[in-house]
């Protein structure tokens, strides 16, 4: 018969129930009672085992059940046994140590490298010191180009040193068409610029005379000379001797009787056409 008490107590040991070994009940649980108790150890087992003795005694009246029955059923050491064995202790595991790993194996000794030639450093070169900027010389621009001066068409004086004697206008109940520059006999005559001598030779009134178109076409007449050096058609250039100065045809002493004409037509006073060209008659 089944006990409500099942696995919950142990059976109380009565005097006909022999007790179970050590080693009774399930294995592992205790260990064999060899070990003698401490006086520590007595009062305590002591107790339990009076108590459960009476819980026993209990169910035995209840369910009229043997007392041996009861111990067996749930596998419970008598209360005598509990008494008498001693408290056991929980077996500890053992300590396990690590097994040392194993030292590896010496394998054939490796030759060792030939050492290998490291070439030697060469230190960088030091940068140069850059030399020091050269200021830039300003040059001047260059100067214009000087204009070309055509000589051929630059003016001359007729005469040089000649004093200036007459004026341009009426002169003694007539009319003077030029200006008179008085000088030694003899002294050169020079034409005034480049140009063709148009007429060389004598003419009423003016002796000796020397006609010449310049390259404005401005015509010169040189009276009262001397002598005449040049032909008609011949071309002059400015300062050329064309002959010299003298006192021929209506004249009262050595001196050139000098006439303008530009264009060729009506004569025009000398002296502001000679001022205009940088000329002085004075």
């Amino acid at each position: 018969m089944s006990s409500p008490y099942n696995g919950r107590h142990r059976p109380a040991y009565g005097t006909s129930t022999a007790r179970p070994s050590a080693n009774t009940g399930p294995s592992g649980r205790h260990r064999s009672g060899k070990r003698k108790l401490g006086p520590s150890l007595v009062k305590p087992v002591s107790v339990s085992a009076v108590s459960l003795g009476a819980t026993f005694a209990l169910v035995q009246t209840a369910t009229n059940t043997p007392l041996g029955e009861i111990t067996q059923a749930n596998a419970i050491v008598r209360p005598a046994a509990l008494m008498m064995s001693p408290q056991t202790e929980e077996p500890k595991a053992p300590e396990t140590t690590p097994a040392p790993s194993p030292a590896p194996e010496a394998g054939p000794p490796v030759p060792a490298a030939p050492p290998t030639a490291t070439a030697p450093v060469t230190p960088d070169p030091e940068p140069a010191t850059p030399a020091p900027a050269t200021p830039a010389v300003q040059t001047p621009p260059p100067a214009p180009p000087k204009p070309v001066v055509d000589l051929s068409r630059t003016w001359n004086a007729p005469v040089t040193g000649a004093t200036f004697t007459s004026g341009f206008g009426p002169r003694w109940g007539t009319f003077h068409y030029g200006i008179d520059l008085a000088a030694p006999l003899g002294t050169p005559l020079r034409a005034m610029s480049s140009g063709v001598v148009t007429y060389a030779g004598q003419m009423s009134g003016y002796g000796n005379i020397v006609q010449i178109r310049y390259w404005d076409g401005t015509v010169s007449y040189y009276g009262h000379m001397n002598s005449i050096a040049v032909r008609v058609g011949q071309k002059v250039q400015p300062g050329q001797f064309v002959g010299q100065l003298g006192n021929t045809g209506q004249s009262t002493g050595p001196h050139l009787h000098l006439e303008i004409r530009p264009g060729g037509g009506a004569p025009i006073n000398p002296e502001p056409w000679m001022a205009a060209r940088g000329l002085s008659a004075r």
